[in-house]
């Protein structure tokens, strides 16, 4: 966190104009937060009008379809999902990321 605002998500170059701007701070004080390993999961489904299964609060899936395809393709409650389709999410809000079961 920098001024109460979240480095991850956005692109090197601005984070790296964030830092750079730090330079002439005697002290800086940072929110690291440590990171498992990062797992891909590919959800396929017949076609578009199936739900993928899962519902988002924050980030975080916080409910499942039991059975669903987002079950059965290791989704879990509880994961931080970080990027959709080559494209972060962390930076966005949770109405933008919206629930996945539409």
């Amino acid at each position: 966190l920098f001024r109460s605002a979240s480095l991850v998500g956005l692109p090197l170059a601005t984070c790296q104009n964030i830092i750079r701007d730090l330079k002439p701070l005697k002290d800086i004080t940072l929110s690291i937060v440590r990171c498992p390993p990062v797992t891909t999961a590919i959800i396929r489904r017949p076609d578009s009008k199936h739900q993928l299964g899962f519902c988002v609060e924050d980030g975080i899936i916080c409910s499942l379809m039991r059975g669903g395809i987002a079950e059965r393709g290791g989704i879990c409650v509880g994961h931080r999902i970080i990027e959709m389709n080559d494209q972060s999410v962390v930076p966005m809000p949770h109405r933008t990321i919206g629930c996945a079961h539409v």
